[in-house]
């Protein structure tokens, strides 16, 4: 009906018909049908020409573009997230980066993410780099400085990635000795503090840890998963180092996603360094009760193949 519709009107009057069409249906919609219908509404006002508006119903637009964009990302449509993200930062007037920080924040780091999933390296890259340019906190940058590390890591370039990944984990106040000799010292001295703790714990008390809420830690705990990983295939040596780091922020903080691959590093450890397969396989059993309380289980895969692979098949 609604191609039908639009056939009947003259070609070059249907942009703006589209536009009025959807600003008709922004304004008589509640906020749960927009969301329901978000799409079809943003596409229509898309057709407008952005010359013609305001800065304020730019802003207005470039936000449904955000909710959009952020939607489609959802659902994995990153062809669609990239587009409407990208709309977004078009309809943008100026200085916007002073006005309207987060929105700009938001489109970039959507925009930057869509391209990375869909392999428009140069795209992201572009995206990345117009936030971190601007001078605002290091963990507004968080979201883009993850992707760069993704594109990095998934293109082979792990020892690139550990350099960049302890850089950004040096300006969160987490750093890690230089020197094999320092590392390996801290080391031993973090590992035996961490089993001495963990052994201390009944499955009731690990069961009851309180839940992150940290926004520094997580993010810190975001970068040591990653880093782990980066670590395991290129630069062992700093790998136990980097699982303790996590350890200790977990019993200090509380639990986030990235803990269960982190204890899960502990039983590796356990066995495969320590010889302990026992101690190796209870580390795990208590690593799978984490799950029963964190809502996301992002990490689930990953932790059920270090524990599978490296922990409980010496025991089970």
């Amino acid at each position: 009906v609604q191609e039908a519709a639009f056939s009947l009107v003259p070609a070059e009057q249907l942009n703006d018909f589209k536009f009025r069409v959807g600003d008709i249906l922004l304004q008589q919609l509640s906020e749960k049908e927009l969301n329901a219908s978000i799409f079809v509404v943003v596409n229509l006002l898309n057709a407008g020409s952005a010359s013609t508006l305001g800065d304020l119903k730019r802003i207005r637009v470039a936000e449904l573009n955000m909710q959009a964009a952020q939607k489609a990302t959802n659902f994995s449509a990153f062809s669609s997230a990239a587009k409407f993200a990208r709309m977004g930062i078009e309809l943008l007037p100026g200085n916007t980066w002073t006005n309207h920080c987060e929105l700009n924040l938001n489109l970039f780091s959507i925009a930057a993410e869509s391209n990375c999933y869909l392999g428009n390296v140069e795209s992201m890259e572009g995206f990345c780099n117009e936030v971190l340019k601007q001078d605002i906190p290091l963990l507004d940058k968080l979201r883009v400085y993850n992707v760069l590390v993704s594109n990095i890591s998934n293109s082979g370039r792990h020892p690139e990635a550990v350099v960049l990944l302890l850089e950004i984990l040096r300006q969160l106040g987490c750093k890690f000795p230089k020197s094999r000799a320092s590392r390996s010292l801290a080391t031993l001295a973090s590992l035996a503090k961490a089993r001495a703790t963990l052994n201390s714990r009944t499955p009731e008390e690990i069961a009851k840890m309180p839940i992150m809420e940290d926004s520094v830690q997580i993010e810190t705990m975001t970068l040591l998963n990653k880093l782990q990983t980066c670590c395991y295939l290129v630069q062992k040596d700093l790998m136990p180092l980097v699982i303790m780091k996590s350890i200790q922020l977990t019993l200090r903080y509380g639990l986030c996603e990235s803990s269960p691959p982190a204890l899960a590093g502990m039983g590796l450890i356990y066995t495969g360094v320590l010889g302990d397969l026992q101690a190796g396989s209870k580390i795990g059993d208590y690593t799978l009760l984490l799950f029963a309380k964190l809502e996301s289980r992002s990490t689930f895969s990953r932790t059920t193949f270090i524990l599978s692979t490296y922990v409980f098949s010496w025991t089970t």
